[in-house]
């Protein structure tokens, strides 16, 4: 959504829902770690993981990303990362590539947000594991603070993940064991803040 409103001066206004409030990059490393405090690795591990995951893919020679590499390889469990395309074992020298930071991966929507003066509502679950929630909510909070918006509301939503379904967990696995009918189980205060919020809108379009 930050990329159709950077392009057109024709979009009225903006629902973000679970929306990622940072460069790929970091939400990638992010989706990781908590998926390894849902698989049970300590939270603590994790986010040295997360720390390293970011590294990994930024770092500018091919002597730090070494380093990088075998500190996250070291980590007992990363290979459950594979199933997010991780692998594990240091990339010979002539593979190895320093990263395009003007490509999609370290893109950062924010930057689009902190120019964004249309009417905006951006939500965030609670239990959010692919998307960081916390962080999300900060960044667009002060984004469009910065943006002098006069006209936005960030709602973070108790006890729902990141499609603000009802959730215990936020986990994947949690997500796959869902069943057809519960993936309308979405959080009342999610449902009861849009319609409230599209109502206002509406009043103050004519």
């Amino acid at each position: 959504m930050p990329r159709v409103i950077s392009m057109s001066d024709e979009i009225a206004f903006m629902i973000a829902v679970s929306c990622p409030g940072m460069a790929g990059v970091d939400q990638g490393a992010y989706l990781v770690s908590a998926q390894a405090v849902c698989a049970g690795i300590p939270k603590e591990q994790a986010e040295q993981m997360r720390h390293l995951l970011s590294e990994v893919e930024s770092v500018q020679t091919y002597s730090q990303y070494v380093q990088y590499k075998e500190k996250l390889d070291a980590f007992a469990g990363i290979s459950f990362a594979s199933i997010f395309g991780y692998r594990t074992g240091v990339v010979p020298e002539a593979e190895w590539h320093s990263p395009n930071f003007q490509g999609e991966y370290f893109w950062d929507p924010i930057a689009v947000i902190e120019q964004t003066t249309i009417p905006v509502l951006a939500f965030f679950g609670e239990k959010d594991t692919q998307v960081d929630p916390i962080q999300g909510a900060q960044a667009y909070q002060e984004a469009l603070e910065r943006a002098g918006n006069p006209n936005f509301r960030i709602e973070f939503i108790p006890g729902s993940d990141h499609n603000l379904i009802l959730s215990e967990t936020g986990c994947l696995d949690e997500r796959e064991r869902r069943q057809r009918s519960e993936w309308t189980n979405y959080a009342p205060a999610y449902l009861d803040t849009l319609e409230e919020w599209l109502r206002e809108l509406r009043d103050q379009l004519g």
